[in-house]
């Protein structure tokens, strides 16, 4: 049995379909463009048959849009009947893709960070498979917009893989201080959490692994996730 699987980030907007034991990502799109075209997506789907639908959203116009097209889906939220519990003072501000990550992230144990490398960096733990809460903080792309918006003669910078200390140009200084900050404040979560497991995800996930030589890179964890939830909700939630 299919099932279709919807993450909806504030960048772009994952789809994937699980089959078996695994999800197989079919497309994406920038969210903005769904926003814009939600006929984009229906029309990318024709080809696919699924029996159930579970999204995660984080953008509550998509969401408002995904309801229209998916009336029976599974939403994520801390509603939900989920596999793990939640301690957190207003769980119903937490983002649906922090609480599918934490539930994926069952399949490594009941103990672990996540890493959530994206337009932030959300470093949540989650405890004997209780959500303790987390840090939020830029991400490396939220970054160096920032630094152009802010200054005048700074340049734009289009990718973030060099780190090079001391930078010898304009540039390479700019891209080594976002990633030693990222990678800086990562870690110093992390020695505060001290947990044996740290799963990194997210769009910039593959910039920063490779800094983070103990975390294991697992991009589908979001989807994982959603599985998890669709599954302890399917058949009991009403129509």
């Amino acid at each position: 049995m299919a099932d279709l699987l919807i993450d909806v980030g504030n960048t772009l907007t994952k789809i994937a379909i699980w089959e078996g034991e695994k999800a197989r990502q079919l497309f994406k799109l920038p969210t903005l463009r769904f926003l814009s075209h939600p006929e984009l997506l229906t029309e990318k789907l024709k080809s696919f048959i699924w029996k159930r639908v579970g999204i995660s959203s984080v953008v509550r116009e998509a969401t408002d849009a995904l309801r229209k097209i998916f009336p029976n889906a599974t939403f994520v939220s801390a509603n939900l009947n989920l596999p793990i519990k939640i301690d957190y003072k207003t769980p119903e501000t937490l983002g649906a893709d922090r609480i599918a990550n934490a539930c994926g992230g069952l399949e490594f144990g009941e103990s672990f960070t996540v890493v959530s490398a994206g337009t932030a960096v959300v470093i949540d733990l989650v405890r004997d498979s209780v959500f303790q809460g987390g840090v939020i903080f830029p991400g490396l792309k939220t970054m160096a917009k920032a630094l152009t918006l802010e200054t005048s003669q700074l340049p734009e910078i289009e990718t973030l893989q060099r780190f090079q200390i001391p930078g010898k140009s304009t540039t390479e200084c700019i891209e080594s201080g976002i990633l030693i900050t990222t990678i800086g404040g990562i870690k110093e979560v992390l020695k505060i959490y001290e947990t044996d497991t740290i799963l990194i995800t997210g769009g910039d996930s593959e910039i920063l692994k490779k800094f983070l030589e103990n975390a294991i890179f697992v991009p589908d964890l979001t989807f994982k996730g959603i599985k998890r939830i669709l599954d302890e909700n399917y058949g009991k939630l009403e129509d």
